[in-house]
């Protein structure tokens, strides 16, 4: 019934050939695609990893403390304060500094979040943030900050609920969550949710290494 052509093939044959043929490029270029969403998706992991060490380098290398600032300094920024999931947003890292009274001249141990230094860091790659925090909370905070006297550098965490409701609270919120504070795990995915990953800051080893799953 179905003769065959000039190069020897029936049309059914033909048919099945380019059908395979269309079959095979589909998954070719799902691979290729997929291959590429991972890729992109591992250089935004990277690109938050690093920047979430550029806000601890700036805490531990340009922030001043009583040490270098003096008692002419009535206020020293201690450090820089990161909040994952504010206010609801997934997609963002809202920046600001953490700064109180100098403590050679003022007795006040009270912390006040300011955006002398603040920014809003948008994910890249239409990244997500997937541990949910409800719109009414603060969002996830991490600080990297150097205590004022001796210098040292310590990272802390609040969790969702965040070291206050308002933008002042006590060094004492601080120095307790970073007595206590293990490693952080913070996870992440495509805007898909096709792929995940993680950025683990580990305050015992002082290090940032991030994992895409």
């Amino acid at each position: 019934m179905y003769g065959r052509d000039a190069g020897g093939f029936t049309l059914i044959e033909l048919v099945i050939t380019l059908a395979i043929s269309a079959t095979l490029g589909a998954t070719v270029l799902f691979g290729f695609a997929n291959t590429r969403s991972r890729a992109q998706f591992g250089d935004a992991i990277e690109e938050i990893s690093s920047s979430i060490l550029q806000r601890r380098s700036e805490a531990d290398g340009t922030i001043q403390t009583t040490a270098t600032a003096g008692a002419n300094y009535r206020t020293v920024t201690i450090g820089r304060l990161m909040i994952f999931g504010h206010y609801g947003s997934q997609t963002t890292m809202q920046i600001d500094s953490l700064t109180m009274p100098n403590p050679s001249i003022s007795a006040s141990r009270i912390v006040t979040i300011t955006n002398d230094n603040a920014s809003t860091y948008t994910l890249p790659w239409s990244s997500v943030f997937t541990k949910i925090i409800p719109s009414s909370y603060t969002g996830y905070e991490v600080a990297f900050y150097r205590d004022p006297v001796t210098g040292t550098l310590h990272t802390a965490y609040s969790g969702e609920n965040g070291f206050t409701t308002t933008n002042t609270f006590s060094y004492s919120a601080l120095t307790a969550t970073a007595a206590s504070t293990g490693t952080l795990i913070l996870p992440f995915a495509d805007s898909s949710g096709q792929f995940t990953g993680t950025v683990v800051v580990n305050p015992a080893t002082n290090t940032i290494t991030r994992k895409i799953n």
